[in-house]
C-alpha cells in the first residue's frame, strides 16, 4: 500500500481517536484534580493505571507515539507508587501530549 493509500485509510480512524482523546482529557484532568489534593487512593490510582495503560497501547497505532510514551511513564509511576507532586507532573504532561495531538488534528 503506497503512503498516499495508507493516509487515506487510516484518516478517518485517526480523526475518530483525536475524538476519544477529547473525551479521555476529562479522566485525566480529573485524576490532576484528585493529585492537586494530595495522595490519590489505591482505587483511583489503579483505574488511571488502566486508562493509561489503554492510551499507551493505543496511541502510537493512531499516529501518536509521543502519547504513548507519556502514558507509559505514568503508568510506570503509578505501579511504583511515585508520591502526588510526581504523579501531577506526569499527568501534565500526557494532558499536554493529547492536547497537542488534539491540536494538531483541528483544521
Amino acid at each position: 500500500m503506497s503512503p498516499s493509500a495508507l493516509n487515506d485509510f487510516l484518516g478517518p480512524l485517526k480523526a475518530k481517536y483525536v475524538i476519544q482523546l477529547r473525551e479521555r482529557r476529562t479522566e485525566i484532568t480529573d485524576f490532576i484534580a484528585v493529585c492537586e489534593l494530595g495522595v490519590p487512593g489505591e482505587e483511583v490510582n489503579q483505574e488511571m493505571r488502566k486508562k493509561t495503560h489503554r492510551l499507551a497501547g493505543s496511541a502510537a497505532t493512531y499516529g501518536f507515539p509521543w502519547i504513548s510514551n507519556a502514558a507509559r511513564t505514568l503508568e510506570t509511576a503509578i505501579d511504583a507508587q511515585m508520591d502526588a507532586p510526581k504523579l501531577l507532573e506526569l499527568t501534565k504532561a500526557l494532558l499536554l501530549e493529547c492536547d497537542r495531538a488534539i491540536g494538531s488534528s483541528a483544521g
